[in-house]
């Protein structure tokens, strides 16, 4: 899984595993909540770039294949912490995972039903609506919606008006219909 620039995110209930390079990439991340995860087997577990991240949610953390940590009381969490390396220009800092778990997760097929009831799937629409209209993909998209709308309103007033057609007449109502508010 790779992660840039990303904030502010709860990543949970995920298997990563068997990876020939790495399992988890993070480059400029911050606050992302990670949790309830299977990290298994993977050459580098993860590799984090200018990141700050959680690793737990206060009850539990993630299953790391290569923790060597011992459960003295049983409750399948780890008694030390799980270190993730984060590389900064200044040097390497440490992440912490502060309960681990000692079994891998049983990821659910599909999230609880009280979770799909309770979900705001209107707000997450627009939430995604609203990023991609203002990503660079969505501007341009935006730009030639408007464009190709504005040619068709000016061949229809055009057609209307039983005119011939002429590149310089399109081009004067296509900047006229641009101009007026």
């Amino acid at each position: 899984m790779i992660f840039y620039s990303s904030f502010n995110n709860s990543i949970h209930d995920n298997i990563i595993a068997f990876n020939y390079h790495l399992g988890l990439y993070f480059d400029g991340c911050s606050q992302n909540k990670f949790f309830r995860n299977d990290i298994v087997d993977n050459d580098d577990q993860t590799i984090c770039w200018y990141c700050s991240n959680i690793w737990d949610n206060a009850i539990e953390g993630n299953y790391w294949s290569d923790y060597n940590g011992t459960d003295t009381n049983s409750d399948g969490i780890g008694d030390e912490p799980y270190q993730i390396l984060t590389l900064h220009l200044s040097g390497e800092s440490y992440d912490t995972d502060n309960f681990p778990l000692m079994r891998p997760v049983i990821i659910p097929v599909s999230p609880p039903k009280d979770e799909l009831d309770d979900h705001d799937w209107l707000a997450e629409f627009f939430s995604v609506i609203v990023g991609f209209v203002t990503s660079t993909i969505g501007i341009i998209f935006l730009v030639i919606t408007f464009s190709v709308i504005a040619l068709i309103v000016i061949l229809v007033i055009v057609v209307k008006k039983k005119r011939p057609i002429s590149q310089t007449s399109l081009l004067a109502h296509f900047c006229i219909l641009g101009i007026k508010k």
